[in-house]
């Protein structure tokens, strides 16, 4: 009976601190959007086009060989 209470207990404390927090969310919108705005544009104009020079290198990488030329060297480190 008591551990049957407890967990009821439990249960609705999870729940309001849950609605407490979709509250505070939804009360702080425009702080979210900004975030996520300010994220999407950092992305974009810095991760990005930084990972395109090694993306577009080891693309010359692979098309010349080089993987197939120096394979024994990670075979080598395959094993350990």
């Amino acid at each position: 009976m008591l551990k049957r209470l407890a967990k009821e207990l439990c249960v609705y404390i999870l729940a309001g601190v849950v609605i407490w927090f979709c509250i505070i969310t939804i009360s702080g919108g425009e702080g979210v959007k900004l975030g996520i705005s300010e994220a999407v544009d950092r992305c974009m104009n810095i991760i990005i086009p930084s990972l395109f020079v090694f993306m577009a290198l080891s693309q010359i990488l692979v098309s010349v060989g080089f993987t197939t030329a120096f394979q024994c060297l990670f075979i080598l480190y395959r094993d350990l």
